[in-house]
C-alpha cells in the first residue's frame, strides 16, 4: 500500500512529463538531483518508483527515498 506521502509524489508527477516542470529532488541519501519526473502508469503498490529523466539519464527513483521536491521555475 502506499502512503499518503507516495500518493502526493505521485500525483504531483503522474503527468508531469508532458508538462515538463524540472524539479530538484532531494532524497533520504542526501544526494540531491534536478530532472523531469514523470509516472505514466500507476506503480507496482509493492514497489512504488516513478522515473526522473535527467539531462542524459533515466533514473528510477523510490517514492519514499524522496525528502522533499521544489519545481524549478
Amino acid at each position: 500500500m502506499m502512503s499518503d506521502k507516495d500518493l502526493y509524489y505521485y500525483n504531483l508527477f503522474l503527468n508531469n512529463f508532458m508538462r515538463g516542470d524540472r524539479y530538484c529532488i532531494k532524497l533520504i541519501d542526501g544526494k540531491t538531483l534536478e530532472g523531469v519526473p514523470r509516472s505514466g502508469s500507476f506503480p507496482d503498490p509493492n514497489r512504488p518508483t516513478f522515473l526522473l529523466e535527467l539531462s542524459d539519464s533515466v533514473q528510477e527513483i523510490r517514492f519514499r527515498d524522496v525528502v522533499c521536491a521544489k519545481k524549478i521555475e
